[in-house]
């Protein structure tokens, strides 16, 4: 999976959280597995921290 869609659904963006969501939702479900790699991770880390809203990045300072 790429950072992209995940950053959008994390922050709930609205203009593709709509589209997207069904996606996330039917993985919750155990329908499929969603695989993806730690340079996601660190994406999806850095972007709230540069943002400065550390709470969604687990709450570092």
């Amino acid at each position: 999976m790429d950072t992209g869609p995940l950053i959008s659904y994390i922050e709930e963006h609205p203009a593709y959280l709509p589209k997207i969501k069904p996606f996330f939702e039917a993985a919750a479900r155990g329908d499929f597995r969603i695989v993806t790699s730690f340079i996601t991770l660190v994406e999806v880390l850095i972007h709230p921290l540069r943002e400065g809203r550390p709470e969604l990045a687990g709450g570092v300072p």
